[in-house]
């Protein structure tokens, strides 16, 4: 709803977008609250964004109607990234919506992203949401039996012990985190900046009776930059099973890691990457693939397995593994293109955007472009 006192100017609409845009003073500087509907690429589903436009000083505007002095540029989910002014104040916008603006950070997306996504993933693939090891996915093993194959993998590659201490980033509705927990004797947290996620963790992990050795906690948006609630040198591993690829600032998420593991233990990790494949070599060819993907699945940049060792070095980490999962053959894991989980008649809230996000994560693994990666790195002692 706009601001009282706030003034309709003009309703702007085209095949593929519609805004109506709304005039305001703070000071005296002028603004423009624009509501937006748009089907960007084919895409329906989540279709509204707020966008926070600062436009320049009273008369230094270039002349016309300001709802004209907008790109046509909008994304459904994901990077939600605002439109932008055509005029000079650009960098006040920018300055403005890096704060979070009305739309949000990139963080708040995701975790928004998650209030829909969580309870369609949870009904399509139950507790265990990442792709499993190759070779159990080859011998015929359900999607659950190979991700708890690549986690045990994971544990025995992080040498955790019984009574260790682990965080598990990223750890969604918890079958992964309280299975691990279950086969190593460590005492777990699972930690998520969704709540909805976290509560079916923990409904999950009462279920399994792991209460006692497994908790799990909703941190703040951007908390994964410094992990400040555990001490220095404190964890015997972190892992992270396709969560990393969400973080906008991966870098400084190894960082917070290398922190509070303790000297000798180990980061371990999963995540969804890009790489060069087939007739796909540059970074033009991968991206007509792979950015349909970061729209729709709310995924900021997809890295690749050399940029993610890079970062893990850069934090001070040895990397003992940085490798493709699924060298020289197309990535389809937990989601065959017969599509037998279903992802296709999923009727569910704003199902349209979990069959977009099927089509086009298919798209770009039929293309060869989408990997998985698999990652252990140790801290020096």
């Amino acid at each position: 709803m706009p601001a009282a006192g706030v003034t309709p100017i003009k309703s702007v609409r085209s095949p593929r977008w519609s805004a109506r845009i709304r005039r305001g003073r703070s000071g005296d500087e002028q603004w423009v609250f624009a509501y937006l509907s748009t089907s960007f690429a084919g895409i329906e589903g989540f279709r509204r964004t707020f966008i926070l436009l600062w436009l320049t000083r009273a008369g230094r505007r270039p002349g016309g109607d300001t709802a004209w002095g907008i790109r046509r540029q909008a994304r459904p989910f994901g990077r939600m990234w605002p439109l932008e002014p055509v005029w000079h104040d650009r960098a006040r916008c920018r300055e403005t919506l890096g704060r979070g603006g009305l739309m949000g950070t990139v963080e708040a997306q995701v975790r928004t992203y998650y209030d829909t996504a969580g309870p369609a993933y949870s009904q399509l693939m139950g507790p265990f949401w990442h792709h499993g090891d190759l070779e159990s996915e080859t011998a015929g093993l359900s999607p659950a039996e190979a991700a708890k194959a690549l986690a045990l993998k994971q544990i025995k590659a992080a040498d955790l012990q019984p009574g260790g201490t682990a965080l598990d980033f990223g750890s969604g509705v918890g079958g992964t985190t309280v299975y691990m927990a279950s086969i190593s004797g460590a005492s777990f947290v699972g930690l998520s900046n969704n709540e909805w996620l976290s509560e079916q963790a923990r409904q999950y992990c009462a279920e399994q009776g792991m209460s006692s050795q497994v908790s799990f906690l909703t941190a703040g948006d951007e908390d994964y930059k410094t992990l400040v609630a555990w001490p220095t040198d404190s964890l015997d591993m972190v892992s992270f099973f396709e969560s990393v690829c969400h973080l906008p600032d991966k870098a400084s998420f190894f960082r917070a890691v290398f922190r509070i593991l303790k000297p000798g233990a180990r980061l371990v990790g999963v995540d969804w990457l890009q790489r060069a494949f087939g007739e796909y070599q540059t970074d033009e060819q991968i991206a007509q693939w792979m950015r349909p993907v970061e729209e729709v699945i709310s995924i900021p940049g997809h890295g690749t397995v050399d940029s993610y060792r890079e970062m893990i070095e850069a934090a001070g980490f040895v990397v003992e593994i940085a490798e493709d999962l699924y060298p020289g053959v197309e990535c389809w894991g937990s989601t065959p293109p017969d599509d037998g989980q279903g992802w296709g008649s999923y009727d569910g809230e704003l199902s349209t955007v979990i069959h977009d996000g099927k089509r086009v994560l298919d798209a770009a693994r039929a293309a060869g472009v989408f990997t998985v990666g698999r990652f252990v790195a140790r801290k020096p002692e």
